[in-house]
């Protein structure tokens, strides 16, 4: 073996260590969906089976965020079957998680140069990056955009570089429109880095070029087919408070640091103690593309951070709005090493013993981490499973495909059921998201599904119905939940049928019940669980409902 080849045979083999942590982690979540990603999934069948990407066939409302990965999930459902669909796309989350690793590992640095990234160990061993690419939802294929994105801008700068960039940043706005700032501020970063060393007007037309025809042609796609200029998600999520959601966001990116759900996060600390001090000592630096690389980098992480505390984080998820940032923090944290490296402070035998003491302790630590939210996934798994899979299978067996159902937890119920959905909290339904008031708190919201008279209601409900006396006070957790089980043509008109326990009740933890109402006109057939089929008083004012 020549001594030229040795390093390279240390890199590979150093890579895949990285892939091995990263799937033996990924692998706990193999059995793991969120709720929210079958939405993209119903969408995605739609288009498949040639209805269009429509959540309801007949009504247009683009009730994903998420155009471009709904395009890539219809085509399991036109090769497969849902089951098998399914496998694949789970699949895919996989295979794009392994990637964006790949890619990080062999980022450029400042200077143009390819370098191995060790530090990309710390990437492979979060559990918050690792658990986002096994949940089924858009967010590894935005953090390789998002990296690719980068290296393109810190890349060549030509017209032909230019084309690059915007072609990846229109790939980027059409996973997760919120990108679309970048069009303006990743210029604006070069700029500022470049100073007066370089003009930027081929670069820049080619990237606005190549970025705004596709963004504009979906733009106008999306008004002649839905009608609206934004997605319906934007008006059910992003239209009421604008304090309560920078509360909320605020108090996301705390968690996120503080390493809720689990141990502190120390391979997120290592890496930002790392970036920080690489940029420090390359903002002294008299070398302005060694200025432009660390400040597109800190763009992109900004962006994500900008997004999360503006839009009140995500509803549903593990910090998967702040999981792209990720990548590109590893690789600055590498640079902040060798940035450290080069200062002499420590002898380099003693640096290098450092290193790998410190990636010892944050990949542990990382690892201890996954742990605990190994247990966490694998309860919702169970939850889900027990609960809207069942309960979206018991609904497609008992009732006509044409019957409408209303519920708040559109994911997997409507999924699996195949059921016309009325989605109470707004997501895609285009009135329920125009009503005013917060998110999944909309005054108006039991009137206006009372008015569509769907055949049945699916309510969330902190206590089992079925194992309390008839006459007995039972309130729902949202609003619109309580206010349904208030109102009196829901009384009237409709009867308790069944529940499906996601979580059961316990002394000092709520359960999670959805409660199964049918209109008393529309069961044809009698239903497992209809013996205790009956009215259900709400609580009364003043008095306590339940024990919850």
């Amino acid at each position: 073996m020549s001594a030229d080849s040795r390093p390279r045979l240390w890199r590979r083999a150093f890579l895949l260590l990285c892939g091995l942590l990263f799937v033996a982690q990924w692998l706990g979540y193999r059995g793991y969906f969120l709720d929210d990603a079958f939405i993209t999934f119903r969408y995605a069948r739609n288009l498949a089976d040639g209805l269009g990407p429509v959540f309801n066939a007949g009504e247009a409302v683009e009730g994903y965020t998420t155009f471009l990965w709904m395009l890539v999930c219809s085509v399991p459902f036109v090769l497969f079957d849902s089951a098998r669909a399914l496998v694949a796309i789970k699949a895919l989350g996989l295979l794009l998680g392994l990637v964006v690793l790949w890619r990080a590992s062999t980022f450029p640095g400042p200077t143009g140069d390819a370098r191995p990234r060790l530090l990309v160990l710390l990437l492979a061993a979060s559990p918050v990056f690792v658990l986002n690419c096994g949940d089924g939802l858009e967010t590894p294929l935005f953090a390789l955009l998002m990296l690719e994105f980068a290296r393109a801008v810190v890349g060549d700068r030509t017209f032909a570089g230019g084309l690059l960039a915007g072609g990846l940043l229109a790939a980027l706005v059409l996973t997760r429109p919120e990108a679309l700032p970048l069009l303006a501020a990743a210029p604006a970063a070069v700029a500022l880095g470049l100073g007066a060393a370089r003009p930027l007007g081929g670069w820049a037309r080619g990237l606005a070029l190549a970025a705004v025809v596709p963004v504009a042609l979906h733009a106008a796609w999306r008004f002649a087919y839905y009608g609206v200029l934004a997605p319906n998600t934007y008006y059910a999520k992003a239209t009421g408070s604008l304090a309560v959601r920078l509360q909320a966001g605020f108090a996301d990116v705390g968690a996120f640091l503080a390493g809720r759900g689990g141990p502190v996060p120390v391979e997120l600390w290592l890496a930002l103690l790392l970036a920080v001090t690489g940029t420090v000592v390359a903002l002294r630096s008299r070398d302005a593309q060694v200025r432009v690389w660390h400040l597109v980098l800190w763009l992109g992480i900004a962006s994500r951070v900008a997004f999360d505390v503006w839009s009140g984080s995500e509803w549903m998820g593990v910090y998967r709005f702040l999981a792209p940032a990720l990548p590109l923090l590893v690789v600055l944290a590498d640079e902040g090493w060798r940035s450290v490296e080069r200062t002499r402070l420590l002898r380099p035998r003693l640096a290098r013993a450092a290193c790998a003491a410190a990636l010892v302790v944050a990949v542990s630590f990382g690892i201890l981490g996954h742990t605990a939210r190994v247990k966490t996934s694998a309860a919702y798994r169970r939850g889900l499973e027990r609960a809207h899979v069942a309960l979206g299978e018991w609904l497609r067996e008992r009732y006509p495909g044409d019957s409408w159902v209303a519920l708040g937890d559109c994911g997997a119920v409507p999924f699996y059921s195949q059921l016309r959905t009325i989605d109470l909290w707004g997501l895609v339904d285009a009135t329920v998201a125009r009503l005013p008031g917060e998110y999944g708190h909309r005054p108006g919201t039991a009137d206006y599904a009372l008015g569509r008279r769907p055949e049945l209601f699916v309510l969330f409900t902190p206590v089992p119905i079925e194992e309390r006396e008839p006459g007995l006070a039972v309130r729902g957790v949202s609003s619109f939940d309580s206010a349904l089980l208030e109102h009196p043509e829901f009384r009237r008109e409709y009867r308790f049928v069944r529940e499906f326990a996601f979580r059961p009740q316990l002394p000092s933890v709520p359960g999670y019940y959805l409660a199964v109402f049918e209109r008393v006109a529309a069961g044809s057939r009698e239903s497992p669980g209809a013996s205790s089929s009956r009215s259900v008083e709400p609580p009364r004012r003043g008095k306590r409902a339940s024990s919850v």
